[in-house]
């Protein structure tokens, strides 16, 4: 059935979000010169008007393309599951969403329920790995988010540079990325040097401070050594550092034994006689 584009309201939240200007031009002349191949989906709203649940980019380029009319099918609801799967069933299979476009679809389809893995299955007719990927997604930081949804990053380097927890460090990682190129398993290296490196200064950190608090201060020890001399034991700042050799130190030694016996006086004993 035709359906006036005057009474068509695009969805609230639209899973194509992102609209590629030069994408939507190109599929206005596709309609211009092929004309509508598929009808869009719609549901009833109040007062005679429709909303769009799916071909929203069909929509869009109909309307630019100044039509009056748009064919369209009303699509049966029996609750808001329904029309999530319908959403999402029929953009995916479209093949031209984003990660984060089908992330967010895939959500809207669980609503406020726990995940099904089993059952979002059989809504979208995709692996359970595919699933899980786009649903981890969600949880990722919205810089990362936004990197995917661009197509500047892949999902592996988004999901190996999520787990840096500051901001500005994984900004700088991404930064690289963008400009030099990464794949999944650099982003895993790099991302495991981050955390290492920002575990390492809290380390480093805490080290720091906790010596601060138990290392007590220096202890000065007066330090005594035997004048090679008069022999008596003197305090390290009463004598001198000589430089002497091997032989010379023999001789010192063997004079020292020898005055054992009889030792030179000390000036000090000389002055108290």
């Amino acid at each position: 059935m035709k359906i006036s584009l005057s009474k068509i309201d695009l969805p609230e939240r639209d899973l194509r979000a992102s609209v590629d200007e030069d994408a939507l031009d190109e599929l206005a002349a596709s309609l211009r010169d092929h004309g509508q191949l598929q009808p869009i989906g719609v549901r009833p709203k109040a007062d005679e008007r429709f909303e769009v649940v799916f071909g929203s980019r069909r929509t869009r380029a109909a309307v630019l393309n100044a039509w009056e009319t748009i064919e369209a099918s009303i699509v049966e609801e029996h609750g808001n599951q329904t029309t999530a799967a319908s959403k999402l069933i029929e953009n995916v299979q479209r093949l031209d969403m984003t990660p984060i476009e089908e992330a967010y679809g895939l959500a809207d389809l669980i609503g406020d329920g726990q995940a099904d893995i089993r059952q979002l299955q059989r809504q979208t007719g995709k692996g359970r790995e595919w699933i899980r990927t786009r649903l981890e997604l969600i949880d990722l930081p919205e810089d990362l988010q936004g990197a995917i949804q661009a197509g500047m990053i892949g999902i592996g380097v988004a999901r190996a540079f999520g787990k840096i927890q500051n901001a500005e460090v994984r900004e700088m990682y991404v930064k690289s990325a963008i400009e030099n190129g990464c794949t999944a398993e650099q982003a895993v290296v790099w991302a495991g040097n981050a955390q290492f490196a920002e575990s390492g200064i809290i380390t480093m950190d805490q080290i720091e401070r906790q010596q601060s608090l138990d290392t007590p201060p220096p202890q000065v020890v007066d330090q005594q050594y035997h004048c090679f001399i008069c022999a008596h034991l003197q305090s390290w700042r009463n004598v001198n550092t000589l430089v002497v050799c091997g032989s010379c130190q023999d001789s010192i030694a063997a004079a020292r034994l020898a005055s054992d016996s009889s030792p030179i006086q000390h000036p000090v004993d000389n002055q108290i006689n």
